[in-house]
């Protein structure tokens, strides 16, 4: 099982409209965590969307329908984003709702509990290395 603080990163393996709930993974996503407890995993969709406007979307899961597959049930535009359109390939980020901030951090961290966050509003993924110990971006 991935430790509870570190993002997983999986890509969208078939394309979703701004309707469709059911999404694919590949590779399954691991340590999911469904709604309606309150550490419910967010899923952060990392494009703008297939019209090239917007901003990223945030999804929680309701449900896993096949672990194995990577199938899973997901509430879109969570935490105030707005649904989009997604292409098949798109990564996606995934993480307990601590992980996902709406700043860039920098300076000093300290690694524990979260060592990986994603800013909400532009996607950047960072991380605290245990040997600096200062944020760091990190691509994916």
């Amino acid at each position: 099982m991935t430790p509870p603080n570190v993002i997983q990163v999986a890509v969208l393996k078939y394309p979703i409209d701004t309707e469709q709930r059911v999404i694919v993974c590949d590779p399954p996503l691991t340590g999911i965590i469904t709604l309606p407890n309150t550490d419910a995993t967010i899923l952060f969709f990392t494009d703008l969307n297939v019209e090239g406007i917007g901003f990223p979307e945030m999804a929680f899961v309701n449900e896993i329908i096949s672990e194995n597959e990577g199938v899973l049930l997901i509430q879109r535009g969570s935490n105030g984003s707005w649904t989009y359109k997604h292409a098949a390939g798109v990564k996606i980020l995934s993480g307990p709702p601590p992980n996902f901030v709406e700043f860039d951090p920098s300076g000093p961290c300290d690694v524990s509990p979260w060592d990986q966050i994603v800013n909400s509003g532009n996607g950047n993924l960072w991380y605290c290395p245990t040997s600096t110990q200062v944020w760091t971006r990190q691509s994916y």
